[in-house]
């Protein structure tokens, strides 16, 4: 499910990054949990500026949503990421591969098996 947002960019103190960004503007693609790291003084500031002028800013949002089969049980949000529309199939790819291997470690144990589909 693709969701447009606002376009806006927000500061992860955790990770010292900027969340918002699709990716570099040139030959742009869109890159899974591209977050460039801004650091502190001037080094900081310089991170801040390059961001902006080498990065493309997301204006949608890609969402992947767990459809458990017991009726019981709610759909879940499995994967959020911000992307700027233009992505191929090596991307999305990509994803499924991270939301498979998280899968097997975090919730096949209790849940049991996925079966993944996309459309191309």
């Amino acid at each position: 499910m693709k969701l447009r947002s606002n376009s806006i960019l927000s500061w992860d103190s955790r990770g010292d990054n900027i969340i918002g960004f699709s990716g570099a503007k040139k030959n742009h693609c869109c890159v899974t949990n591209f977050n460039p790291v801004i650091g502190i003084g001037e080094d900081g500031y310089n991170n801040v500026l390059e961001a902006f002028t080498n990065n493309k800013i997301a204006s949608f949002a890609r969402i992947m949503i767990l459809n458990l089969l017991d009726e019981k049980l709610p759909r879940l949000v499995f994967v959020v990421c911000y992307i700027c529309h233009y992505f191929n199939v090596n991307w999305v790819q990509q994803q499924w591969n991270v939301i498979d291997v998280l899968w097997k470690l975090e919730c096949q144990a209790i849940v049991g098996p996925t079966h993944c589909w996309a459309c191309k």
